[in-house]
């Protein structure tokens, strides 16, 4: 993992092939970091509890326990 330090209204920028993400410190208040995020639209960026969530749910979708209806949509009639 890198780390850098940032200081209010200090930012990073991340380049992923032609894409360009700015992260910028907004504010500190205690122990809570304000972040603004500038880039692509189609640049997707989830706070790590709710991208946790969403592939657990991706996960639990592909698990199929019990596959007879399954095999009766294929069934020839």
């Amino acid at each position: 993992m890198l780390v850098l330090s940032r200081k209010n209204d200090e930012g990073i920028t991340i380049m992923i092939e032609d894409k360009i993400l700015k992260i910028k410190v907004l504010s500190i208040e205690g122990n809570a970091v304000k972040i603004g995020f500038e880039g692509p639209k189609d640049f997707k960026i989830y706070r790590e509890e709710v991208y946790e969530s969403i592939m657990k749910e991706n996960i639990s979708a592909t698990k199929v326990e019990d596959i007879s209806h399954v095999k009766k949509l294929f069934e020839k009639k």
